[in-house]
Parts: C-alpha cells; sequence; structure tokens
C-alpha cells in the first residue's frame, strides 16, 4: 500500500477510536444522570433510603465498570488495529 494510503488509514482508525471513546463516555454519564432520579426520589422515604442508597451504589459501580471496559477494548482493539498494519 502507499504511504499516503496507510497514513489515511491509521488516522480514520484514530479518528473511530476517538468517537467511540467519546461516545461511550458520555453515553455513560447520560446514563448515570438518569439512573440517579429514582434513588433521589427514594432518599425522600426514610423507611427505604438506606436499602436504595447501597443499591444506587452497587447499580454505579456496575455501571463504570461496564462503561469502562468498553472503553479499555476499544483502546485495545485500536492498538491491535494498528499492530496489524
Amino acid at each position: 500500500m502507499e504511504t499516503e494510503t496507510v497514513r489515511q488509514l491509521h488516522g480514520a482508525k484514530d479518528l473511530a477510536r476517538d468517537v467511540v471513546d467519546v461516545a461511550v463516555q458520555k453515553i455513560g454519564n447520560v446514563h448515570l444522570a438518569i439512573a440517579r432520579r429514582p434513588y433521589a426520589m427514594l432518599a425522600r422515604f426514610p423507611v427505604v433510603a438506606p436499602v436504595s442508597k447501597q443499591v444506587e451504589q452497587l447499580q454505579t459501580e456496575i455501571t463504570v465498570g461496564v462503561y469502562g471496559a468498553i472503553r479499555v477494548v476499544n483502546r485495545l482493539v485500536a492498538t491491535a488495529a494498528r499492530r496489524q498494519s
């Protein structure tokens, strides 16, 4: 392949990696913001507030972990793609 074509392919790959990374980060933030709403409402009721807080923390940890894993895999795929060329 010509040098210019290879350079363009690397640029496209880098752009795709960055777009996926930013999109996943933004989607994760929206997910967390939406998920906070019912927990904020439940926090107003002393009977369920302690349990709902624990559930919220667990859900947040899982959500952050999943979106973080997607971003790590995205970077690994980009690195592997770079090595293949």
